[in-house]
Parts: C-alpha cells; sequence; structure tokens
C-alpha cells in the first residue's frame, strides 16, 4: 500500500492494527510504501518516523476472490500443465474446493 502524508521521511515502521509490517520503503519524502501483514476487517494503519507515531488511518482487508460457480460446469480446456489433447475435459469436480466448502455427492451416472 502506499502511505501520503506529512513528515513520512524516515518511516522506520508501519502498522495494521497491532501487527507490524515487515516491509517498509520511503519511496518521497511524501510517501511510504508498505505491505499490509494478513489480517480481515478494517484496523488503524499508523506509521513511526523518528519524530513519533502518525495518527492513524482505515485500512480495509479485502478477502480472495472466490468463485461460486462455472459455466458450463464441463468442457474442454488446456493450460498449464494440461497435455494439448482436444478431447480432455473439465468438470466440476475437477476443481478443488476452497476450505470450509460444503462440496455436493456427485451425480450417479
Amino acid at each position: 500500500m502506499t502511505i501520503t502524508g506529512t513528515n513520512p521521511s524516515g518511516t522506520t515502521a508501519v502498522r495494521f492494527g497491532t501487527a507490524p509490517t515487515t516491509r517498509v520503503t520511503n519511496t518521497s519524502p511524501t510517501q511510504v510504501t508498505a505491505v499490509s501483514p494478513a489480517g480481515t476487517g478494517t484496523v488503524e494503519a499508523t506509521i513511526t518516523t523518528p519524530g513519533g507515531e502518525s495518527n492513524p488511518a482505515p485500512f480495509c482487508y479485502v478477502g480472495p476472490p472466490r468463485l461460486t460457480a462455472a459455466d458450463p460446469a464441463s468442457g474442454r480446456f488446456w493450460g498449464p500443465g494440461i497435455p494439448d489433447d482436444p478431447h480432455a475435459t473439465a468438470t466440476a469436480a475437477a476443481v478443488a474446493p476452497a476450505p470450509g466448502d460444503t462440496v455436493p455427492p456427485a451425480a450417479a451416472p
């Protein structure tokens, strides 16, 4: 993330809530970049410089994309590691569910 403000030069730490980041780069006299640690929800981001700690600014974690359907559920496919076989097909069963997903039982042939 890019943090813009007054006097962030010399930033030595960035916190997202109580979690510190391990990657901070002072990119200009008014900007710092940081990689947020894993988290959820909205937290207060702060920076620490030789002059002290900044006021907090809200930072909202956005979850990863999550697929809920594939349409059509089967068909031809090609991709990395897949031979260029025009008869190869993908099925819904070939897609690994995300942790916590409920997987319906396979349909009887």
